[in-house]
């Protein structure tokens, strides 16, 4: 009787196996459409705008972070649903960040192409291919807030912002700026840009960077510290060009910083200062030197262009 039923479930098993072969695989629904290209047959000034974008850069921009709003059909009492789609940049997949920005938009064409000229002239002249971001978010202003319980407790205003599917950049002043106002600004948001490309790196690749701290990280120095000035020369005594700060706040006064801060603070150092600026500003503490021409080499080899 057994082994009867042993050939009944090996039988049931292979039906099942079969039965599967034969059904088609299952296809995600809505891939046909990309709503982060402006549709083919508009002929709107905004959306040729943003074609020729694409076209040019071989990246997308929007002006607004609703991707879609669409009619979905009536509810039982006869009420119209939509389905609505955001940008939605500090949005992760695999974790609650807990806050949320707002944009107050662009809304003259003249804006919109001084923002693109912008991006163009000053952002993606330094960023190749696979650096670029999936697409621009163009805005006049970035507000965050802190989201608890439906509560909006607001932060700050952003400059920028880098998320996985967009990197917003808040332009609206842009067209007052100085090139050299208008070179600092970029230099801030490129450093956003790649700290984060580089957050999602392996340890492997910034192995040749981290070698240099990383027994430190998290430690304390043993240097007599009574003020900021001490602290911040203890710390470029161990191979430091910044301090750690508690909840990115609250000065922590001879501790050293951690990976993250200490790799955040060579990637702005690199795009922010040049070789002669760096060698005069650290000529006395060779561990900054070295662990500066191993972020630029990490830099330069994950498609930086200087």
């Amino acid at each position: 009787m057994k082994r009867y039923r042993t050939i009944l479930y090996a039988g049931l098993l292979l039906l099942s196996l079969v039965s599967c072969t034969n059904e088609e695989a299952l296809k995600p629904s809505g891939t046909d459409k990309n709503y982060f290209a402006a549709q083919d047959n508009a002929t709107d000034e905004e959306s040729v705008l943003r074609r020729d974008f694409y076209k040019k850069n071989n990246c997308y921009v929007l002006f607004n972070d609703t991707l879609r709003h669409e009619a979905i059909g009536a509810d039982p009492n006869g009420v119209m649903q939509y389905m609505t789609e955001l940008v939605d940049i500090p949005y992760v997949m695999t974790s609650i960040t807990g806050s949320v920005n707002k944009y107050q938009y662009l809304q003259a064409m003249t804006d919109k192409r001084n923002a693109i000229s912008f991006v163009e002239n000053y952002l993606l002249t330094h960023l190749s291919n696979k650096l670029k971001p999936f697409s621009w978010l163009l805005v006049n202003k970035i507000d965050q807030y802190n989201v608890s319980d439906a509560n909006f407790d607001y932060v700050g205003e952003l400059q920028y912002a880098v998320g996985n599917r967009a990197t917003s950049v808040a332009i609206g002043e842009i067209s007052t700026m100085t090139d050299q106002e208008k070179a600092a600004f970029s230099q801030t948001v490129l450093s956003g840009i790649m700290v984060n490309k580089i957050s999602l790196q392996t340890s492997s690749t910034l192995a040749s960077f981290t070698k240099y701290s990383s027994s430190l990280y998290n430690g304390r120095t043993t240097d007599a510290v009574s003020t900021e000035e001490d602290n911040i020369l203890a710390m470029n005594k161990a191979g430091f060009v910044t301090q750690h700060y508690w909840g990115g706040i609250i000065l922590m006064f001879t501790a050293y910083p951690n990976q993250e801060e200490d790799v955040s603070s060579f990637v702005k150092l690199v795009l922010t200062k040049s070789d002669t600026e760096v060698n005069e500003l650290y000529t006395d503490f060779p561990i900054v030197l070295q662990k500066y021409a191993a972020m630029k080499s990490i830099i330069e080899q994950m498609g930086y262009i200087f």
